[in-house]
């Protein structure tokens, strides 16, 4: 079964910080890590999974060499954190022993039976616009063949005149963003942008050609119906809000076409949940172990009629016998109150994220900051009123 890392469900995260999940206390080491064992490049992942009243009911870590791209299998000791043993069938072949500190680095000694020989650890958390314990090694271990593949540059300027690089490998099939700019944020949320590079040619690797058919040995090699890239749809001095597009025919019911959104603040490089700066936002049935979710989150009754009727509104002008049609849109548009949320130059961008059966209907229905003033909190307010002086008359 393919593991898909680009279409998880994206998470939503407070101004400034990452938050996690309320009543939920994650082992730091949980996420998925790049750096050496010794002096060879490696990747490791490490999941905690949570049982009843919130304790452990188990565990499972993995890790591969980036030059052969095999797991090797990881299991904790439970009376020595930090320390996970690495078997083989029944046989262990080594331990981990490590750490990790405030930086996100994970550092420490690997060590083989009986302490014949040891080697340094040291890894470093591989973010990338999701989150990282939502990826999976046996995937990105298809990845292994990213070193090689020819990069592609592109220099791009935005009509508001900022400046990014395209890069691509795969022969396109697969692109990401470089933000030009200087700042300790802008630098780290590039780091995230480059890592997507790598997430998504591992999903490229790992989604299997759709043709079963032989085919003549002088043939070209049939190539993976994947592709994804990365679309900035607003930047200012505060703030960057990103699209990921995603889609391909990888063997599941239905080819797939995903568009992920996000918002970044380029001071601190960190996640934007755009939700909180609309009041009365979180769902009253929200899981609070989940609590960073954009799912927890919709847009209250009063402001969703005035996006309703937006959205009505643009697509009879596009389409006057829409409301004949049994196919119509209107109605999924009506009955919708889970949207993603981006900035916009005049407003808030309210993007609908229909399933598959449903995307054609999906819209983009920009809110004025001017408009938005009775819904927002006392944070979107502050926030709003800086975008209002800023934003093109």
């Amino acid at each position: 079964m393919v593991k898909w890392i680009a279409s998880v469900v994206w998470t939503a995260f407070s101004a400034g910080a990452m938050a996690a999940p309320t009543g939920v206390s994650r082992p730091p080491e949980d996420g998925v890590w790049v750096g050496t064992l010794g002096s060879q490049a490696v990747m490791a992942c490490f999941e905690h999974q949570k049982g009843s009243g919130n304790t452990d009911a188990s565990a499972d870590g993995s890790y591969f060499y980036e030059r052969y791209g095999k797991l090797i299998k990881l299991a904790p000791q439970a009376q020595s954190p930090g320390r996970w043993v690495e078997r083989n069938e029944k046989l262990t072949t080594g331990a981990w022993d490590f750490h990790i500190t405030a930086g996100d680095m994970l550092e420490g000694q690997w060590s083989a039976p009986a302490g014949a020989s040891t080697a340094r650890l040291r890894l470093k958390r591989f973010k990338t616009l999701g989150r990282s314990d939502a990826l999976s090694c046996e995937t990105l271990a298809q990845g292994s063949r990213f070193g090689a593949q020819k990069r592609q540059v592109s220099a791009k300027t935005l009509p508001t005149g900022q400046q990014y690089r395209v890069l691509s490998v795969l022969d396109g099939a697969i692109s990401t963003l470089e933000l030009v700019g200087e700042g300790d944020g802008l630098a780290s949320l590039n780091e995230r942008l480059a890592n997507e590079l790598r997430v998504g040619a591992a999903n490229y690797f790992d989604c299997p050609v759709s043709s079963e058919l032989p085919t003549p040995a002088k043939a070209p090699k049939e190539k993976p119906d994947y592709s994804s890239s990365m679309t900035p749809l607003f930047w200012n001095e505060r703030w960057v809000s990103l699209a990921q597009n995603s889609s391909g025919d990888c063997g599941g019911a239905h080819p797939f076409s995903d568009t992920n959104r996000s918002t970044w603040a380029l001071g601190t490089g960190m996640p934007v949940s755009l939700w909180t700066w609309i009041a009365a936002s979180r769902k009253p049935d929200a899981s609070p172990d989940d609590d960073d979710s954009d799912f927890n989150y919709a847009a209250p009754e009063k402001l969703n009629r005035l996006i309703v009727a937006q959205a009505v509104k643009a697509r009879l002008a596009a389409n006057p016998k829409e409301v004949q049609e049994e196919s119509g849109c209107l109605e999924a548009l009506t009955t919708n109150v889970q949207y993603d949320v981006t900035l916009g130059a005049k407003g808030l961008v309210f993007s609908h994220h229909f399933p598959h059966v449903a995307q054609a209907c999906d819209d983009d229905i920009e809110i004025a900051y001017s408009r938005l003033l009775p819904f927002l909190s006392a944070e979107g307010k502050k926030q709003v009123a800086f975008l209002m002086v800023s934003a093109p008359k």
